[in-house]
């Protein structure tokens, strides 16, 4: 519905079978809602890992580059995000 185009690739490093690098680059085009075609050209990288059998822990960063923002010529922006997330698995005993 939106004539958009889109290129996705990533990439990991493995360090340990549950410890890793992550590369993630995207770019999307796309014709609506127009004139002009939007761009949105975004790379993220990422260090996932267990420290224990219940912690798991991502900290990473993205950057995100949009020529003319909503089919506007000549805007765009230039976004930064950086995030840490944590996650404690819950174990039903041993098995």
């Amino acid at each position: 519905g939106t004539d958009a185009r889109e290129l996705w690739i990533q990439g990991h490093w493995f360090f340990l079978p549950s410890t890793y690098l992550e590369f993630t680059a995207n770019r999307t085009e796309r014709q609506f809602p127009g004139p002009a075609t939007e761009k949105v050209s975004r790379y993220e990288m990422a260090f996932i890992g267990w420290f224990t059998r219940s912690l798991r822990a991502r900290a990473g960063f993205q950057t995100e580059k949009v020529t003319n923002a909503g089919g506007v010529a000549d805007s765009g922006e230039n976004n930064f995000t950086s995030r840490l997330e944590l996650s404690w698995q819950f174990s039903g005993g041993n098995r």
